[in-house]
């Protein structure tokens, strides 16, 4: 009734029909590593952390399977920076379970480890571009975060809802595209404002 009365039953709408799509939960098993916190940017890592989250994911989707309990990212980081041969070696590795090392999965794990392995170093994807902090709108996303205490006051809204620093380290560098602080019901609130 209070949504209805502070006329943001649209807002809840809005979040649920976000929520009620069925690609929001869906991730590609080739895509599944961009979920991970990296440690190194080489790119044999990078291949090897590719192959084993994409095997992780098609594992835990066919044996219906979170992802965590088949296997934690912190194991599958450990198993790409020392990457086994055998499954002697796959065992020594921290948080690999015996039951891991000694069932069926340890052939795809050692599969998928060999084949990041013996890829041709041309083949292996390129190091990432990490971008450097614009310091030089540092005081302009000091202003956004003021405005954006402001305006969720003002609304009577959570801040971590409306916008994150990323979001707001976006707005100060011009960078629009795909910031949902800039859509819907967020725009309306806080994103139009911070653009102005």
């Amino acid at each position: 009734k209070n949504l209805e009365t502070n006329g943001r039953a649209a807002w809840v709408a809005e979040e649920m029909a976000a929520l009620a799509q069925p690609s929001t939960y869906i991730t590609e098993p080739e895509d599944a590593w961009k979920r991970l916190r990296l440690r190194s940017t080489e790119p044999r890592f990078l291949q090897l952390v590719r192959n084993l989250a994409a095997w992780r994911e098609r594992a835990a989707k066919s044996r219906d399977l979170a992802r965590g309990r088949l296997l934690k990212d912190e194991t599958l980081l450990a198993i790409a920076a020392h990457p086994p041969k055998t499954r002697e070696e796959l065992t020594r590795i921290r948080g690999v379970s015996k039951g891991l090392a000694d069932g069926a999965a340890s052939a795809d794990i050692l599969d998928a480890v060999g084949r990041a392995v013996a890829m041709p170093k041309e083949q292996l994807p390129a190091r990432p571009r990490i971008k450097k902090p614009d310091t030089s709108t540092q005081p302009m996303v000091a202003l956004l975060r003021v405005l954006l205490k402001a305006k969720c006051e003002e609304h009577g809204v959570a801040q971590q809802l409306v916008a994150s620093t990323a979001d707001l380290q976006a707005i100060a560098s011009s960078e629009r595209n795909g910031v949902l602080t800039l859509t819907g019901w967020r725009h309306d609130v806080f994103g139009a404002d911070a653009i102005r």
